[in-house]
């Protein structure tokens, strides 16, 4: 493989200071329906980062995304500076003059999007339900409405979700466009809900019926009880959210569609399980016959079969003699 050259990107730090970065492309990045165009790239020091650029022809609708994402990037990252929340992107550089106009963002995007969250085990998509509902929270507290959360932009990291793309964040309060209600913190949760909603039951929320929680397991209906309300003020907040999941445990797993089959499989086996053995009697029991012993020649016969032996030896002699006199 030909090394490339580094591309050149001014600009300044989340502090203001101005910075330069030499920077090459490594792989794209799937931001779902982003304007932007996005890609994993590495700088001098190998270190690597996510680079949002305004594409090519991208026009006003992609400058203002970037804009927005920037803006809400820093407001996030000066109402966190020292504790960053990790369900949150970090932003390192950004270009708003530069002939290409950029954010740099640290790499700690995560690498399954709500779309595979059902490779996931029941544990890590309760994480990720968790670190959603942290990471709105956080959001919330900024004074910021995420606008645009979707399974695309909820990413998991091995350990928590992660919230990005920000290019249709809004302050809370704020009109998205002329005629449409002010953004409120409630609309992300509503958002929120529907993304838990597929992650802990693996169903499509049937959102055309106001009573779709109903057919949902009670942990799953209890966690995201008045989420979907009509009235985005009326909506739970993302910390209380985040409080239920924390009070009721693990919700329950995906629905399995075999779960009848599955019922039957352990009632089956319950039935023909092979019966132990009765207890072996001591009557049953093979008796150990212990090997003859072989018997141990005293010294005392030893004397009587060598009298015997002398007495007959005499015998055979004193008929011999007899016969020659």
């Amino acid at each position: 493989m030909t090394d490339r050259t580094p591309d050149e990107y001014d600009g300044h730090d989340p502090d203001g200071r101005p910075r330069r970065w030499w920077l090459t492309p490594v792989a794209p990045v799937d931001f779902g329906d982003s304007v932007l165009s996005t890609t994993l790239v590495r700088d001098t020091d190998d270190i690597e980062y996510v680079l949002r650029v305004v594409p090519s022809g991208g026009g006003i609708d992609a400058e203002r995304a970037l804009d927005n994402e920037i803006r809400a990037l820093l407001r996030l990252h000066r109402r966190y500076a020292h504790d960053h929340p990790a369900e949150l992107p970090g932003l390192v550089g950004y270009g708003f003059d530069a002939a290409t106009q950029f954010a740099l963002l640290a790499a700690r995007q995560g690498v399954v999007d709500g779309h595979r969250t059902a490779t996931l085990l029941t544990d890590h998509r309760r994480a990720y339900v968790a670190g959603l509902f942290r990471a709105l929270d956080h959001v919330g507290a900024a004074g910021l409405v995420h606008g645009g959360l979707g399974p695309a932009t909820v990413r998991w990291n091995g350990e928590t979700a992660v919230v990005v793309n920000f290019e249709h964040a809004l302050s809370a309060g704020e009109r998205a466009r002329p005629g449409t209600p002010p953004v409120h913190p409630g609309d992300d949760v509503r958002a929120g809900g529907l993304i838990a909603y597929r992650v802990l039951t693996g169903r499509e929320p049937a959102i055309g019926r106001a009573d779709f929680l109903a057919t949902a397991p009670p942990e799953v209906a209890a966690l995201l009880a008045d989420v979907f309300h009509a009235e985005p003020g009326s909506r739970p907040s993302a910390a209380e959210v985040s409080g239920r999941l924390a009070a009721a445990g693990a919700p329950a797993a995906p629905v399995d569609e075999d779960a009848g089959l599955a019922e039957g499989r352990v009632r089956f086996d319950r039935r023909h399980r092979a019966t132990p053995p009765d207890p072996v009697s001591e009557s049953d029991e093979e008796v150990a016959i212990p090997a003859p012993v072989a018997k141990r020649v005293r010294g005392r016969d030893l004397l009587m079969y060598f009298v015997l032996v002398v007495a007959v030896v005499a015998l055979v002699l004193a008929a011999a003699l007899g016969r020659l006199s």
